[in-house]
Parts: structure tokens; C-alpha cells; sequence
């Protein structure tokens, strides 16, 4: 059988399906969910910055997912909430990747950079040219973004969980 590419959760046709080999929707936001309570406040600040406060509250959650438009929605490399990204603020020709997560038994084995690698396909696909994600400073996974030419277009200073200042960098890549 024929593997599916993934499916557009939104407003739209629910089973309208984008060839992309490997890279789906997921539709399981419950194993997400759990995978997000699982996160202390400053993991969760890190992954979602102000988008879900501590604890995380399943309905907020849950509204928020289910109002994004397609091709917004949460992807990742298989049905399992291993390792996953939001799709949001798709506007024109541009789109901004969110809550990039991946299971810490998975980091640093090359499982966010194929996530990353299968996003950018898909957007291109989908007639993007820009693609943005925020990140704060102290965060590891800066280091992937910049290798994968990401470029710092802005920064913040925010205040973090513990109410202490962290730098908040603005990243964006062009697809063309």
C-alpha cells in the first residue's frame, strides 16, 4: 500500500492529502498533549515561549490547534508525538514553524534536522518563500537553525518563567 503524504488538519477538506513522502499531520493531539505536560515551566517556555503558559491547559491547547487553517497544524516524521513542529501564521508567501520538539531520547541524532529539512520541502511545496521560527538565546537547538541558514533578523529581551531577562531571537530562511 501506497504511503500517504500528510494530512491538512483546518477548515478545510480533512482528507485532502499533499504528497511530501514521510512527513504527515498529526492527528493524535493527545499523544501531543501528553508529550507537552511532560515539559517543567522553563521547557515549555523554551518550546512555546508566551504561546501556552505553566501547566499546560489541555482545553487552551486543544482550541488553539483546532483553529488553525490549513496548511497550518501540527507535523512530524511519523504518527507518534516523537518529534513534531506547529505550522502557523501562514500569510502570502511566508509561514512560521513553532513548538519544534523532539523527545530528548531523540536529540542529537538527527531527527530535528530531518523534521526541519521535511518542513522546509512541504512550504516550498505549498508556494512559500520565507519561512520564520522564533527561539530564545540559551536554547541548544539555536546552533541547528543557524547551520541550516537560519539568520537572526531580530531580537527581544523577555523576562523567562523564573522572571529573570532572556534574550528572544527572531530567525528567518528564505525558500527560493
Amino acid at each position: 500500500m501506497p504511503e500517504l503524504g500528510p494530512r491538512i488538519l483546518g477548515r478545510e477538506d480533512m482528507s485532502q492529502s499533499i504528497p511530501v513522502k514521510g512527513f504527515q499531520i498529526i492527528h493524535d493531539l493527545e499523544s501531543v498533549f501528553a508529550s507537552l505536560s511532560q515539559l517543567d515551566q522553563r521547557e515549555l517556555f523554551q518550546l512555546c515561549g508566551s504561546l501556552y503558559s505553566f501547566p499546560l491547559d489541555r482545553s487552551v491547547f486543544l482550541n488553539d490547534v483546532h483553529s488553525l487553517v490549513s496548511p497550518e497544524g501540527i507535523y512530524g516524521l511519523n504518527r507518534k508525538a516523537d518529534a513534531f513542529l506547529q505550522i502557523r501564521k501562514v500569510q502570502s508567501h511566508s509561514a512560521m514553524m513553532a513548538m519544534i520538539f523532539v523527545k530528548p531520547t531523540l536529540r542529537n541524532r538527527g531527527v530535528g534536522r530531518n523534521l526541519i529539512e521535511h518542513t522546509l520541502d512541504f512550504l516550498r511545496s505549498r508556494g512559500m518563500h520565507t519561512v520564520r521560527l522564533n527561539v530564545f538565546a540559551d536554547n541548544p537547538a539555536r546552533h541547528l537553525y543557524l547551520s541550516m541558514g537560519f539568520e537572526i533578523s531580530g531580537r527581544k529581551e523577555k523576562e523567562g518563567p523564573e522572571g529573570t531577562p532572556i534574550q528572544k531571537w527572531f530567525m528567518e530562511k528564505s525558500l527560493r
